[in-house]
């Protein structure tokens, strides 16, 4: 895929945001992925994450700081952790549980009981006290933009942004943690963490949350921890090509990292995935999505919609569409994907997810501006149905290398003995 775009728009991003990025680096943190959203032109996905961001949470922020507290009542933990935070990454994360103890190191926990989970506290930690919600509040009333020349906000939040970065500095060596794997870098409490693990020199690797389809890189680039693991290697080469210099040799792969699914389902069975439908105009998509039904049913398949993770409105629009005929699946990724014979859709990663698994995989042509591996793209139209029967011939993968990807680590790792 093409990022060529990235260079220009990170230029750009840093020429506006100088003053932010140099004088107050800690409030940069916990706002540059919104602000590179919005100078993007997603202003619908940097809407949608400013809502959820100044929703209060005053209870989970308590209960954070008083198992911080009262953690600091305790010895020092005596076993080196591991923080491993991946969503939808579930074989992955099993396979390593077992070799990464073998290294020596215990999981900081995600889940159980207690005030609340070590990794839960973390997150809290980067965001405490009342600034970051107050300029969120503002971001959302008057635009983010405004917030941001709102000088005393932007110092406030600094302020308080800096305090926080000690105490997730303080929590790191608390935890003895010696390294980060997680599916992101950029979102504020991530980009808080990886700070710090810079600054005690613990290496922050990102798996790469989904097949990347931003030409700008929002959400990947700049990387801000020490490696990027791509899921193909064509992917790896084109990341290469656009980043900077210093950049280049972060980005890394090791094969692929997602669970494969069943390729000999038959029947005529259908799913439809699509991107956020708040990215667009909502009835507009739905007539698309229509569309796209008709012609699947015309060819002989039954559908049904699958929504993007990352669509905010889901419950609003599963009632909306229960009034127009079009099923939406409930049903966990993994039931979708093994039980569909084909897999139809716009921009989604699942799409390459389902490819990988050897499905038959259609990219609408009108959206094959962002071209996925392994898909072929598809009109439309009279040569719909003939194109669906199409020997589709997929490209080469490789499964990911653990053993390589456990050396790497480490190599990596530094050596506390």
């Amino acid at each position: 895929m093409d990022f060529s775009a990235y260079r220009t728009f990170d230029d750009e991003f840093r020429a506006k945001y100088a003053d932010l990025l140099e004088s107050r680096p800690f409030a940069a943190m916990l706002i540059e992925k919104q602000l590179r959203n919005y100078e993007s032109g997603a202003a619908a996905i940097a809407g949608a994450n400013i809502r959820k961001l100044t929703r209060s949470n005053y209870g989970r922020q308590f209960r954070a700081q008083l198992a911080f507290r009262l953690g600091g009542l305790l010895s020092r933990e005596s076993e080196p952790r591991y923080y491993l935070k991946l969503e939808r990454f579930d074989t992955f994360k099993s396979n390593l549980s077992s070799p990464l103890a073998g290294l020596g190191m215990k999981p900081l926990r995600e889940v159980g009981a207690g005030l609340m989970p070590e990794m839960r506290v973390l997150h809290q930690l980067a965001t405490l006290g009342g600034a970051f919600r107050t300029f969120m509040r503002t971001a959302e009333a008057e635009g983010i933009e405004k917030a941001v020349a709102n000088q005393r906000l932007v110092n406030r939040l600094d302020k308080q942004a800096r305090e926080n970065f000690a105490l997730v500095k303080a929590m790191i060596e608390k935890q003895r943690l010696q390294l980060f794997i997680a599916d992101g870098d950029t979102l504020p409490f991530s980009r808080m963490i990886c700070a710090a693990a810079k600054e005690l020199a613990v290496p922050y690797v990102v798996i790469a949350h989904g097949y990347i389809q931003s030409p700008r890189l929002v959400g990947i680039a700049p990387i801000y921890g020490d490696y990027l693991v791509t899921w193909t290697e064509q992917q790896a080469a084109d990341l290469r090509q656009a980043l900077r210099e210093e950049e280049k040799a972060k980005v890394l792969c090791f094969g692929y990292p997602k669970d494969t699914y069943r390729s000999d389902v038959t029947g005529n069975q259908a799913l439809i995935v699509w991107h956020p439908l708040h990215d667009g105009d909502l009835a507009l998509q739905v007539e698309e999505i229509r569309g796209i039904m008709a012609a699947l049913q015309a060819a002989g398949y039954d559908s049904r919609l699958r929504l993007h993770p990352r669509d905010t409105k889901a419950c609003a629009l599963r009632g909306f569409f229960s009034d127009t005929g079009i099923e939406v699946s409930k049903d966990p990724l993994a039931d979708d994907l093994e039980k569909s014979a084909l897999v139809i859709g716009s921009r989604s990663s699942v799409l390459v997810e389902a490819a990988m698994s050897g499905k038959r995989v259609f990219q609408l042509a009108a959206y094959s501006t962002t071209p996925l591996e392994c898909v072929a793209p598809i009109e439309l139209g009279h040569s719909f149905e003939a194109s669906l029967n199409i020997n589709q011939q997929h490209g080469t993968w490789r499964p990911f290398d653990y053993e390589a990807f456990l050396n790497f680590l480490q190599r990596i790792r530094p050596s506390y003995q």
